[in-house]
């Protein structure tokens, strides 16, 4: 799913659904033409499309790549870099929106660096009054961070798990603070525009 955000309809402008559908069947094949037009410029370049990372859903990213532009587009106005842009800024309200993120973030604020089991780090986490899904024993906590890893990542905090080797096999988790993108969390404002 792309979010797209679109400008209201000023009272003034709108039309009833019988004039929408006149003026779309009448566009219709002009605009089924153009679809067509673009789609056979995308085959045309997608073998020529090298991204220098493949994010998730790598192909989608690629025929966004491959989307004819105009001659002078800014690196930053082109769809997969829009693309790339989103996906992180979403990552980043997924942490945002969850409580285990949000203490960890609090709990990293005052950290270079972090490490030991599950059942130590969830000691040390101060649980958030509203905190429905809030993990209870270290399992679950373990699990949780395993699939925030990605949000985490762009909130400033890589985490690692890894296997002890001693007999108890214990898992340790290790945290680290890096630098967070702020691009990233002023969001995509061209998205809103248009």
């Amino acid at each position: 799913m792309l979010p797209v955000g679109l400008e209201l309809i000023d009272n003034t402008a709108r039309i009833h659904e019988t004039r929408l559908f006149a003026r779309f069947e009448a566009l219709k094949p002009q605009l089924f033409g153009a679809l067509l037009d673009e789609v056979s410029a995308v085959l045309r370049d997608l073998p020529n499309i090298h991204l220098d990372e493949l994010p998730r859903m790598a192909d989608f990213a690629r025929l966004l790549a491959a989307l004819p532009m105009p001659p002078g587009t800014p690196s930053e106005a082109m769809p997969v870099s829009i693309y790339l842009r989103l996906f992180e800024r979403l990552k980043l309200e997924i942490a945002e929106d969850d409580p285990v993120a949000a203490a960890l973030s609090e709990f990293m604020s005052t950290r270079d660096s972090w490490q030991g089991t599950a059942t130590e780090l969830l000691s040390l986490l101060v649980r958030p009054e509203e905190s429905r899904g809030w993990p209870k024993t270290a399992q679950p906590l373990a699990g949780r961070l395993k699939r925030l890893a990605p949000a985490l990542k762009t909130m400033g905090i890589l985490v690692n798990q890894t296997r002890a080797t001693d007999y108890a096999r214990t898992r340790q988790i290790q945290l680290k603070s890096t630098p967070v993108d702020l691009s990233v969390k002023a969001g995509c404002p061209e998205l809103v525009e248009g």
